[in-house]
């Protein structure tokens, strides 16, 4: 699982996000037992999207290795998002993406969990 520390912090305007090495609106995922405060955000590698650079929730990152996974089933890349932080996706192997790349990746909402500072699972989306 992908997992990056960081805080939940809730804006004048009542809307939470989770903020670290890169921002997401977490509105509607976090529940109001997750206090303000640090806070893990985890997404499994073969639930992130591939996305269009044009998709406003879309977050950069950089392709740094990709390797084949089983007998041609998935691709696994390493990539690296804007802020620096390490991102493991699962692709189909048909998949054109190469090293170098620059993609574009989607953290689906429903695919995301949230732990509390002491590590205990504090969100489960649903859709």
């Amino acid at each position: 699982m992908n997992l990056f520390p960081g805080r939940i912090e809730t804006t004048a305007e009542g809307i939470r996000s989770f903020r670290g090495s890169f921002d997401l609106p977490v509105e509607g995922q976090a529940p109001p037992t997750l206090v303000d405060g640090p806070a893990t955000l985890g997404i499994r590698p073969e639930q992130v999207q591939i996305a269009d650079a044009q998709d406003g929730r879309a977050l950069e990152a950089v392709v740094e290795l990709v390797e084949r996974v089983g007998p041609g089933l998935v691709s696994s890349l390493l990539t690296h998002l804007s802020g620096g932080a390490a991102l493991t996706v699962r692709v189909d192997a048909a998949s054109p993406i190469l090293e170098g790349d620059r993609i574009f990746v989607r953290l689906p909402p429903a695919q995301l969990r949230l732990f509390d500072a002491a590590g205990q699972l504090a969100a489960r989306t649903v859709s």
